[in-house]
C-alpha cells in the first residue's frame, strides 16, 4: 500500500492534495481547527438566570513506538487522553513519507516503497506494513479509508481510550550516501461525537462516511 497524506503534509499524495474540510458554526457549538492535532472546542449552555458555560475540547494524540537509531516506527495509532476536558470523539489520521536532506530541507524526490512494484534490482527506500485493524469496509473498532484519503477510526473514541494500530511498522535504511533522512510524518484530528451533525458538516462530504444509528461510521448509501 502506498503512503497516504494528511491534511497538511509537506509532500503530495500521488499528485493530489487532500481537500480542506470546512466546519459549520452552530448557535451553541463551535468547531475550531487548531494545527496538526486539530483541537475542536465544544460549548454547552444551561439556561437560567445566569448562563453557565462548560468548556470542553477534543485533543487526540498520535501514539507510536519510534526508534530513530534503528530506522523503525511501529504501532502507530491514536489516543484520546483522559484529562478531564476531552469528550468522546471521532478521529482520523494521515501520514506523509518524504526525504529531508542533511540540513533539514525537504527533497522533491519521492522515496520508493517496497509495495511500489519496483523493477528487478531496484531496492526500496522503506518498507511499510499496515495494521490489522485497517479494513475495506467500516466496522466497529477498525480503521477505514475515506474518499478523501484520510483514515477514520469507525467507533467513537472515549477519553482514556486508544485505537488499534493504523500502521504496524515502517522501516528504512539509515545509511544513505548523501546523508538524507526519511521522514514519516503522522498526524491526527478529532471531532466531537455528539451531535452527529458535527461529523457530517465537517467531514461527511469529503469522507463519504456518516455516523450510523449506533454511532459507528458507515459509508453513505452503502455498508
Amino acid at each position: 500500500m502506498s503512503a497516504k497524506h494528511f491534511k497538511q503534509p509537506p509532500a503530495p499524495k500521488h499528485g493530489r492534495t487532500p481537500r480542506r474540510a470546512t466546519v459549520a458554526v452552530a448557535a451553541v457549538a463551535a468547531l475550531a481547527l487548531l494545527g496538526a492535532a486539530a483541537t475542536f472546542a465544544y460549548y454547552t449552555a444551561t439556561s437560567g438566570i445566569t448562563n453557565m458555560f462548560t468548556s470542553a475540547h477534543v485533543a487526540p494524540q498520535v501514539s507510536e513506538e519510534f526508534k530513530p537509531d534503528a530506522g523503525i516506527k511501529e504501532n502507530v495509532g491514536a489516543m484520546l487522553p483522559d484529562d478531564g476536558k476531552n469528550i468522546a470523539s471521532y478521529v482520523r489520521m494521515g501520514f506523509s513519507i518524504y526525504w529531508q536532506d542533511k540540513d533539514g530541507a525537504q527533497l522533491w524526490e519521492e522515496p520508493l516503497s517496497s509495495e511500489s512494484g519496483l523493477p528487478t534490482g531496484i531496492l526500496p527506500d522503506y518498507t511499510i506494513v499496515m495494521g490489522d485493524a485497517l479494513k475495506a469496509n467500516p466496522q466497529p473498532g477498525s480503521w477505514v479509508e475515506g474518499a478523501d484519503g484520510f483514515y477514520y477510526w469507525c467507533s467513537p473514541l472515549e477519553p482514556g481510550a486508544a485505537t488499534d494500530a493504523l500502521i504496524k511498522k515502517v522501516t528504512w535504511d539509515l545509511g544513505h550516501p548523501d546523508g538524507r533522512k526519511l521522514v514519516v510524518d503522522v498526524s491526527v484530528q478529532g471531532i466531537q461525537v455528539d451531535p452527529h451533525r458535527a461529523f457530517n458538516e465537517a467531514w461527511g462530504a469529503s469522507s463519504g462516511l456518516t455516523p450510523g444509528a449506533d454511532g459507528v461510521l458507515v459509508r453513505k448509501g452503502g455498508n
